[in-house]
């Protein structure tokens, strides 16, 4: 199987093993009345390579399929591209999620337990969040990590060291987020700096709840095999009058680089 390393490995996830809880009691999230994101697309940006998405929702509002574009903006004066766009189709079971990539004839399946999650013993949720990866899981791309939430948030992903002998670059980096007060209205959405094909299977719960409120700040702090590098990464939001983000500017730096990476979404919703 293939492993969803593009968008876990920019968000993944303190530890337990409690179990793997597919209860959603929560009564701050109810999704039931969430709106459904029709397009994450890219307005500006500055030597940041990220993609454009337009999502395709079945009768049971999940994402059945999604066009992506690679996105290449403007860098130290070069002009940015825009490539072609390709869909990403998802057949879902009760147990199984088959994605399909019709412009190569490629398909793949992944196991989903009852509320939709990932359903791998090398993964552990608790109350629907996702907890720990382990190296080996259909999650993790090699690199495992485990995951502090606090109230519903996120705060902290603690990578493990890889061996990079055989192969395995994974860093030992801590990554720590901060929030706004402002609440996060769609449960499965993680915020993040690019959005890849497998944000649909994202907003349809295979990764579990995303945190609570917006996010304000990510800072990474890179383990011994890169020098301790520091990157922070600072979030800010256009919200509309229900609460919804409908444009995210993000930029980010590191002291290894003197330049700012950014880049500005705009966020739409289905009627």
């Amino acid at each position: 199987m293939k492993k969803l390393f593009y968008f876990f490995l920019a968000i993944t996830v303190a530890c337990s093993s409690g179990d793997d809880s597919s209860d959603n009691n929560d009564p701050d999230n109810d999704s039931s009345a969430e709106r459904l994101i029709e397009s994450i697309t890219v307005i500006s940006g500055n030597c940041n390579n990220v993609y454009n998405l337009w999502l395709f929702y079945d009768n049971l509002n999940r994402v059945a399929s999604v066009q992506s574009q690679y996105v290449e903006t403007n860098c130290n004066g070069e002009q940015g591209t825009f490539g072609e766009v390709y869909e990403v189709e998802f057949m879902y079971t009760d147990n199984n999620v088959t994605v399909t990539v019709p412009s190569i004839g490629n398909s793949f399946s992944y196991p989903i337990n009852v509320g939709g999650m990932l359903d791998d013993n090398e993964v552990t949720f608790v109350n629907n969040q996702l907890i720990y990866i382990s190296p080996n899981s259909l999650l993790s791309g090699d690199c495992g990590v485990t995951n502090v939430w606090v109230e519903n948030n996120l705060i902290e992903a603690n990578y493990f060291m890889g061996d990079s002998e055989n192969g395995i670059y994974c860093d030992g980096r801590q990554v720590n987020y901060e929030y706004y007060e402002d609440l996060n209205l769609i449960e499965n959405f993680w915020i993040q700096q690019r959005y890849y094909w497998d944000t649909g299977l994202v907003l349809n719960g295979i990764a579990g709840r995303a945190s609570k409120n917006l996010i304000s700040k990510r800072t990474s702090i890179s383990g011994p095999g890169n020098s301790n590098v520091i990157e922070t990464t600072n979030f800010q939001y256009q919200l509309d009058p229900d609460g919804y983000p409908t444009v995210i500017y993000i930029n980010s730096s590191n002291d290894f680089s003197d330049i700012e990476r950014t880049v500005t979404y705009e966020v739409t919703y289905m009627d």
